[in-house]
């Protein structure tokens, strides 16, 4: 009977991610941001050469670009150097990011690494020089794959296991690019121990069979919440045992607090701040995104220029130079006034009128219909300009409420 064998799965490195967007964070937070990917790849090597794995899989995507920087790709080696040293080996695929048709300096890489050409191949792995397992997989020749490359992962006879690696999106998935795409029902078929995928960024099992994505082992944004990292898998002719190892740097975090109860303002900074240690971490770094909602008396308030803005350099206080922050990064207000619009429209029917008119469906002359039949423009504002048009337009409905409250609480002398 062959004896389990145990390996890493990871994907989605994204090495020397440039974090668009978030250079302004303070310097000592953003430092960190910039290191998170090598150091979280570096536990995960660490737990590689501690649990005495057989091997490593890395499912595409190991730089963030088709330039790879040389930093980046020293800093990679320097990582297979050390599993070389504990003789574990690493089986590679190279994604949409960081195809092979990308432009970096030709280095060379170690003896225990196995990089998968732009074909479909099956390369072996030998224990005590005895066949154990053989790897299928395809590294991306271009940046886009668009062809489903399911019919060329045929099994070689041989020895007990058979694992694939693919960096690909399952047929009917909107939330991202569509590449090398398949079904569940083609991975079966194509009868597999083990499927080590690639390129979805969040950590989860394709039906009841061994067909995994580990997520990406750092979040590289805010939509990127909770802890990343690899799996732990053992493969037995029995059963399929994969274990979650996060090793996240920093972790992107979101939370809902409601004030609808709160009777001073006060109130409402001492729950920022207990939600703030609520999710403070052992040592990583949080990044927080912090949504207030609720009918309050406060709503008015709130939405009173850099308000929120105070609110939120309060929140930062004293964060930056520790090594457990929480460092806030947005404080969204989805507040409403704690009145109801029929209320407000038996006082007025030209408030409510008014109200009335934002509640109706876009039709093809806003800026946002203009801008999408545009094809350039859609290109690179779809589905992005969507949801922020949805969000400004609940804004501008929230604001308006609250405009007219005020003045009818005015009017009457009274308060909301």
């Amino acid at each position: 009977m062959t004896s389990p064998i145990t390996f890493i799965h990871m994907a989605d490195l994204h090495l020397d991610s440039p974090f668009i967007g978030l250079s302004k964070l303070p310097e000592p937070i953003f430092h960190r941001l910039q290191e998170s990917t090598f150091k979280s790849l570096t536990r995960i090597i660490t737990h590689a050469i501690n649990r005495k794995v057989d091997f490593v899989i890395i499912a595409g995507d190991i730089f963030d670009g088709e330039r790879r920087s040389l930093r980046a790709q020293l800093r990679f080696r320097a990582e297979m150097e050390r599993l070389q040293t504990h003789n574990i080996p690493a089986y590679i695929i190279h994604g949409n990011h960081d195809h092979l048709g990308g432009v970096w300096i030709d280095i060379d890489w170690p003896e225990n690494v196995h990089i998968f050409p732009d074909k479909v191949t099956c390369i072996p792995f030998e224990k005590d020089q005895n066949p154990v397992a053989h790897l299928y997989g395809f590294s991306y020749p271009s940046k886009a794959v668009h062809e489903n490359m399911l019919s060329h992962y045929k099994k070689v006879p041989g020895p007990e296991y058979h694992i694939g690696l693919l960096h690909g999106s399952e047929e009917g998935n909107t939330n991202h690019s569509r590449y090398a795409s398949f079904s569940v029902k083609e991975l079966l078929e194509a009868d597999m121990d083990y499927w080590a995928l690639g390129h979805i960024h969040v950590r989860q099992q394709l039906g009841q069979k061994s067909i995994f994505y580990p997520g990406n082992i750092q979040g590289l944004h805010r939509k990127e919440i909770g802890e990343k990292g690899c799996l732990h898998v053992e493969l037995s002719q029995i059963e399929t045992k994969t274990t979650f190892i996060p090793t996240s740097e920093l972790i992107w975090k979101s939370y809902s607090i409601n004030i609808e109860n709160y009777q001073s303002f006060d109130e409402i900074l001492s729950a920022l701040y207990t939600v703030k240690e609520e999710i403070r971490e052992g040592e990583a770094g949080v990044l927080a995104t912090l949504e207030i909602v609720g009918k309050s008396e406060w709503n008015y308030d709130l939405r009173q220029p850099h308000v929120i803005e105070e609110v939120l350099l309060n929140l930062q206080e004293g964060e930056e130079e520790r090594q457990n922050f929480v460092w806030v990064v947005d404080c969204k207000l989805h507040t409403q006034p704690n009145v109801s619009l029929d209320s407000i429209s038996y006082e007025s029917t030209f408030f409510k009128t008014l109200y009335d008119v934002m509640e109706q469906p876009d039709d093809d002359d806003t800026i946002m219909h203009v801008l999408l039949r545009d094809s350039t423009a859609r290109a690179f504002l779809q589905p992005k300009l969507e949801e922020e048009w949805a969000y400004i337009q609940d804004e501008a409905k929230q604001l308006l409420l609250s405009e007219l409250t005020q003045m009818l609480i005015k009017e009457g002398g009274g308060k909301a």
